[in-house]
């Protein structure tokens, strides 16, 4: 019994999900949810057909013109729950007129009760709201194309769309906004489009897709081809989501997009900012900022005396192979995916150094020019050099200030001490250190204060002083240590003398 009791339950919620659809769910033209090229579910004694060029909602709508035979009707039956209060919407306008007046209207309503014939005024689409209650189960609409002083006349034509038949006080709330769209993988002649789920109260059953403003298609997934464009051309597109009482969503983001194409003929523009540095013997760097291009650039070419040498993708190129104390002259063209090709634009003229080795002399006159780059160039230095100074004090380098390096490595010229380990060498007594200390002042066979700022210090000599000092003081540990040893055993000795002549006692 309570099995039986649950089972109603169950069969009374999928009831109320059934009725709470729109009954206006054929495949047609004037269907929101399903729009279709046809007539579907629609009859009459009219000329009924699918027109796709004037649409209240979507792509089509359905027109209906009367015939010279009386035929004036329009007619759709619907599925319903006698004693339900429906909310049926028909959006309807008139179209070309031959009787005047013709007085097209909704008249002669079956199956339902609270139904008043209602004239479809003017020419511009209009909604028109109904609120019936069900007599049937299969209640009839029916829309004339003209009234019935018109029935020998052909012509007189109406479009009706977006047709609703719903539960009264059903869902009215529309889905949320698409704001998530996005377009990838555009190609000559389309596009992917993807977003993601709408939210709704209900639930979302579908969504519309317009391109340029025009509804190009209805889906229920998450993405959608876009097909059928054109080359090189701007298109922008949108999604609304619909839910199953037909509310549609407010327009979300908006996805521009430019379709591929072979047709381009624009050229990319001009180099003129080419530059050229570390100029050797045999060779020299050449480099520019990149050209501009509506689609996009491919390439350059590089061109020396006018003569093509190369094709690098990047902004740079090495021209190697030239003659020495030579002038030439180098101008680069950029070129796209079309093969459309850029105007001349500034050419460099260099000359290569006289010298064979590829050795460039800088001095104080040419080491400071903006073409010089010394990111490209390495420095080799025959004389001496100076930084932030003009006395080298004979040095191979000086430097006035501070200087900051990953990394120095010391050459040594001078013997490492280990020495200091050796049976033979002479570690002086900390007498004699401590007596050099109190007379001079620091320690011995190390430079003074004063020596050290008349003279500085030698980096592998001072380490070295260092070293030596560190293995004395280890020489002094080890002597101490053994004499301490020493104390302490003799200190064991008297103990051990000093108990064996109390027990004599």
């Amino acid at each position: 019994m309570k099995s039986k009791h649950y089972l109603f339950i169950i069969m009374s919620l999928l009831s109320i999900k059934l009725w709470a659809q729109n009954a206006h769910n054929s495949n047609n033209a004037a269907s929101f949810e399903n729009e279709a090229n046809g007539v579907n579910g629609w009859s009459g004694s009219a000329t009924i057909s699918s027109d796709g060029t004037d649409s209240q909602n979507g792509n089509f709508s359905i027109r209906a013109v009367s015939t010279a035979s009386n035929g004036r009707t329009l007619t759709y039956t619907y599925n319903a729950q006698i004693g339900q209060q429906y909310t049926i919407r028909i959006w309807a306008k008139a179209g070309p007129q031959v009787s005047a007046p013709a007085a097209p209207a909704f008249a002669v309503w079956s199956g339902m009760t609270g139904f008043s014939t209602t004239p479809i005024l003017g020419s511009a689409w209009s909604e028109y709201v109904f609120n019936v209650t069900a007599t049937s189960s299969s209640p009839l609409i029916r829309v004339y194309t003209s009234n019935s002083s018109t029935n020998g006349t052909a012509g007189n034509t109406i479009f009706i769309d977006n047709v609703s038949i719903l539960p009264l006080n059903a869902d009215g709330e529309p889905p949320s906004s698409v704001t998530s769209l996005a377009a990838n993988g555009t190609s000559t002649t389309g596009t992917q489009l993807s977003w993601s789920a709408s939210t709704d109260n209900v639930g979302v059953t579908n969504y519309r897709v317009f391109q340029n403003g025009t509804q190009i298609g209805t889906t229920a997934l998450l993405q959608y081809t876009a097909n059928g464009l054109t080359e090189n051309t701007s298109y922008n597109f949108n999604i609304r989501a619909i839910d199953a009482a037909g509310n549609v969503s407010a327009p979300g983001n908006t996805v521009n997009i430019t379709t591929t194409g072979g047709t381009d003929s624009e050229s990319p523009s001009a180099v003129t900012t080419l530059l050229a540095s570390g100029t050797t013997a045999t060779g020299t760097q050449l480099s520019w900022s990149a050209s501009t291009d509506n689609v996009g650039v491919t390439g350059y070419r590089v061109l020396r005396d006018g003569t093509q040498i190369g094709t690098p993708v990047g902004t740079t190129y090495s021209a190697s192979g030239l003659n020495a104390n030579t002038s030439y002259a180098f101008t680069v063209r950029a070129v796209d995916a079309a093969n459309n090709v850029s105007a001349s634009g500034n050419t460099v003229n260099i000359t290569t150094e006289e010298s064979g080795t590829g050795v460039i002399d800088y001095t104080s006159v040419n080491s400071n020019l903006p073409s010089v780059d010394w990111q490209a160039n390495n420095l080799f230095a025959a004389q001496t050099m100076a930084i932030g100074t003009t006395d080298t004090q004979g040095y191979a380098l000086a430097v006035a200030g501070d200087i900051v390096a990953e990394s120095i490595k010391v050459a040594l010229q001078t013997n490492w001490p280990d020495f200091v380990f050796e049976e033979e060498y002479a570690l002086p007594p900390l007498k004699e250190v401590e007596r050099h200390i109190r007379e001079k002042g620091y320690l011995m066979n190390m430079p003074s204060a004063y020596e050290v700022k008349a003279n500085g210090i030698d980096l592998g000599e001072m380490n070295a002083l260092l070293l030596q000092k560190i293995e004395e003081l280890t020489l002094y540990l080890i002597q101490q240590d053994k004499k301490i040893r020493e104390l302490e055993l003799k200190n064991k000795n008297s103990a051990l003398v000093q108990n064996t002549f109390e027990k004599e006692k």
